[in-house]
């Protein structure tokens, strides 16, 4: 697959992981019923890729993971089984108050 596909495909996933997140929000997600909402629409994407993504987006200060009082750190969690949220700053990605190159298809 071409680079710009594949460049555009991540975009597309980020994107649907904000909008996604967004329409519960300032409620969470787990991590396993994002990714399948995710699936729905862009097809083909590995689920490690998606946890990549994820991952990208919490670095960037987009989405929170939440943890449950018995496990603070969530090591004892399941990649699939956390929570996560949007940020105030997501929220802003999501309704496209703010630009985010790395994100805008």
């Amino acid at each position: 697959m071409p680079h710009i596909a594949t460049s555009q495909i991540v975009k597309q996933v980020r994107r649907e992981m904000l909008v996604t997140l967004k329409s519960v929000y300032p409620s969470a997600l787990p991590v396993e019923v994002l990714f399948r909402a995710v699936m729905a629409v862009v097809a083909n994407r590995d689920p490690s890729e998606l946890r990549a993504d994820l991952i990208y987006l919490c670095e960037k200060g987009y989405v929170e993971p939440r943890t449950h009082p018995d496990d603070p750190n969530g090591r004892k969690t399941a990649w699939r089984r956390r929570w996560v949220r949007l940020t105030p700053a997501g929220v802003e990605v999501a309704d496209c108050c703010v630009r985010d190159p790395a994100l805008e298809l």
